[in-house]
């Protein structure tokens, strides 16, 4: 845990600084390592019931108990209050082991069958649990997306996809 420590720590400085273009290949390897698996894990429910029913109400969509049945919306969800969340790279493996069968349109597997159970796992169940707190405590969308960027605040790749700052020269101060 101490290792994963410091090589999440390590790099978050480097996506902070931009550093990322420059660091070693195998530190990305040594990150998805620890959290992709080599061979698929056999299914196991990891998502709470839970999580769907909030997030339902917190969308205002009817909710039904013990239904599979969901809009693809939910996958794009998950995704980003979920699996984007998770280390830099973990998600682009995922889905590039896990891709869309274009017959189908669904991908073949979940992706937390494909995360370690000693890294993968665990960081996935605190994020569910972490985001499902979050939808409990909100009355809506917009109030849960406040509170979502107050825990997760945007990461340094989110900063580009913002406009420049206005900059004529004058100093407002």
């Amino acid at each position: 845990m101490r290792a994963l420590a410091d090589i999440g720590i390590v790099a978050l400085v480097d996506e902070a600084t931009g550093y990322q273009q420059f660091r070693a290949r195998d530190e990305l390897q040594r990150i998805l390592s620890a959290y992709v698996s080599p061979e698929l894990l056999p299914w196991a429910k990891r998502f709470p019931d839970v999580f769907y029913e909030e997030l339902h109400r917190v969308w205002g969509w009817a909710y039904k108990p013990g239904s599979k049945n969901r809009t693809a919306y939910i996958g794009k969800l998950t995704n980003s209050l979920i699996y984007e969340k998770l280390p830099p790279g973990v998600l682009d493996e995922l889905k590039r082991l896990n891709p869309v069968d274009p017959s189908t349109k669904r991908r073949k597997t979940h992706h937390h069958r494909i995360l370690t159970e000693e890294i993968g796992h665990p960081h996935l169940e605190k994020q569910i649990v972490s985001v499902t707190t979050l939808l409990k405590i909100s009355s809506n969308k917009e109030e849960f997306f406040t509170h979502f960027g107050k825990a997760f605040p945007p990461g340094a790749d989110d900063l580009f996809s913002l406009p420049p700052p206005d900059d004529d020269g004058d100093e407002d101060t």
